[in-house]
């Protein structure tokens, strides 16, 4: 899949992801969810972050991809759309994003856009909890 991004150097990028099948951790065992990451440097695909302040203070909505994936906020967790929920619209006074650096395909910082926005169709997230974090290049094994 590819992702348009905010990158560093330059307004944006398109970065190759692929989407894996993940495990976090925890008692009972939850359910794995799926997450899209860089092959080049194993960093999962990042959530927007939708807040009321205009300094993105206080709680946060996360807009969930409708596609059943999982995106990840600044703290790792994996936030996926419940199964049907319908989407709605948020009005929003700014909104938390991650940067990405273009040459290495990773979070280079967390920004904030002062801006006001409205956000149709969001499905708000439920946290599935931090699936194991990936720190470098996803190598292919051929299957047997």
């Amino acid at each position: 899949m590819a992702v348009s991004t905010s990158t560093t150097p330059g307004p944006t990028a398109t970065l190759t992801m692929l989407l894996l099948k993940q495990q976090p951790p925890g008692e009972p065992l939850p359910a794995p969810v799926l997450v899209y990451r860089s092959p080049v440097s194993g960093e999962a695909f990042t959530c927007s972050i939708l807040y009321e302040s205009a300094d993105c203070s206080g709680p946060g909505i996360v807009p969930a991809p409708a596609s059943g994936a999982a995106c990840l906020d600044a703290a790792g967790h994996a936030w996926v759309a419940p199964p049907g929920v319908a989407g709605t619209t948020v009005v929003a006074g700014s909104r938390g994003f991650a940067v990405w650096d273009g040459a290495t395909q990773s979070v280079a910082q967390w920004s904030c856009s002062p801006a006001p926005v409205t956000a149709q169709n969001v499905f708000v997230g439920e946290d599935r909890g931090v699936p194991p974090r990936i720190s470098g290049r996803i190598s292919y094994v051929p299957a047997d």
